[in-house]
């Protein structure tokens, strides 16, 4: 038996049936190993070797970022959030180090913000790929329940 939908719900279509999309090549969306892919409206079209999968976005992320992050791929909007979270943090010690150093305060001040900022960024890491991976667990646990 052939299969017509792959893991993630997007439907498979043999390239003998289409061989051409004449639709506008696109960098936005995850890839997921595919040679390109395109985008027309809401349709998301990747293109592998031997086939093309396809699926409908709730939002066009050409219209709506944002709304596309929110709705239809909240994992990366997750990942967003971590990572600045994590750059700011990280320049804000930087900050921190730069003043202790600029009024010459106590070398243990320095020492601490300095030896605190990689333990922290590490696991503001860890969280953001736990974070990541929880979003796209839901996502697809939504998906699931669904059909």
């Amino acid at each position: 038996m052939e299969r017509y939908i792959d893991d993630e719900g997007s439907v498979i279509v043999s390239k003998s049936i289409k061989p051409i999309i004449e639709y506008p090549e696109t960098c936005l969306g995850s890839k997921r190993g595919a040679k390109r892919q395109f985008r027309y409206g809401n349709l998301h079209i990747r293109e592998y070797d031997e086939y093309y999968t396809t699926h409908m976005d709730k939002i066009d992320p050409r219209e709506d970022p944002i709304g596309h992050l929110m709705i239809d791929a909240p994992e990366y909007l997750i990942g967003l959030f971590c990572a600045l979270s994590i750059v700011k943090h990280v320049a804000s010690s930087f900050g921190k180090r730069s003043k202790v150093e600029t009024y010459d305060l106590h070398k243990t001040i320095e020492s601490t913000v300095t030896n605190n900022t990689l333990p922290t960024s590490i696991i503001g890491l860890v969280f953001c790929a736990a974070s990541y991976i929880a979003g796209n667990f839901i996502k697809n646990l939504i998906a699931n329940l669904k059909s």
